[in-house]
């Protein structure tokens, strides 16, 4: 989920058994885990497999919602 009025660094919220917060991409490039409450190890590995395959697609709606990061 990508909140209308939330702030940067662009990112993205993940829920599940609990919520994770991703940067879509981090300083290397790859996204960047910036919290996590509950989420499994394998879950967060899931997720943050999804958000890289996806991040082009994710990178894309967030300049859609709130400008150039």
């Amino acid at each position: 989920m990508i909140y209308v009025d939330d702030h940067e660094p662009a990112h993205v919220h993940i829920f599940g058994q609990g919520e994770l917060k991703v940067m879509i991409r981090g300083a290397d490039g790859y996204p960047q885990m910036l919290s996590n409450i509950g989420f499994p190890i394998q879950e967060r590995r899931r997720a943050m497999d999804i958000v890289l395959k996806n991040q082009s697609y994710l990178a894309a709606c967030w300049e859609a919602i709130h400008g150039e990061s």
